[in-house]
């Protein structure tokens, strides 16, 4: 095995064993919450996206309208999400997070960070900053994968083939 294949190798490991330390911490408050799994991929949509319009939900997560409808009143009664008229088409709903709902998604994102913390805490310069380049080539992927998503929804509401990149 040569060197870059070792690096990546060692890379890797220390990867798989962070993940397995902060996969506990990140699931204990997910774990423990009252919800279901649909009802938090809801959630995390409208964190990642903000206040969305029940048929865009619909398209995301690949549900029937009656299945938001469902959810979304559960989620109200939980006092996680609100709905209200959107003041660029009031015919148009749109679904968003309470206070309280972004309080619980932001509770998860905290425990997943906590470890993290404690790990950089421990590191030397060199190396956080080098942390720190990769964090902004991820940041450029999600960013890379939120406007595909944004496109692909485009290409939905046109009628166009979904997924397709040309």
């Amino acid at each position: 095995m040569d060197d870059r294949h070792r690096l990546m190798a060692e890379v890797e490991a220390a990867q798989t064993a962070l993940a397995r330390l902060l996969l506990t911490d990140q699931l204990l408050p997910v774990l423990n919450s009252p919800l279901t799994m649909q009802q938090l991929r809801f959630m995390a949509l409208l964190y990642r996206d903000g206040p969305t319009p029940g048929h865009r939900l619909a398209a995301q997560l690949n549900v029937s309208m009656p299945t938001v409808s469902g959810t979304v009143d559960r989620l109200v009664e939980h006092g996680m999400i609100a709905r209200r008229v959107d003041d660029r088409d009031r015919r148009v709903r749109l679904v968003e997070l309470t206070p309280a709902g972004e309080q619980m998604l932001t509770s998860f994102q905290e425990a997943g960070w906590r470890m993290g913390r404690e790990v950089m805490a421990g590191q030397g310069r060199c190396e956080r900053g080098q942390l720190g380049l990769g964090d902004d080539q991820r940041r450029g992927q999600a960013e890379c994968a939120r406007i595909r998503g944004i496109e692909d929804e485009a290409s939905l509401e046109r009628g166009g083939d979904h997924g397709r990149r040309d």
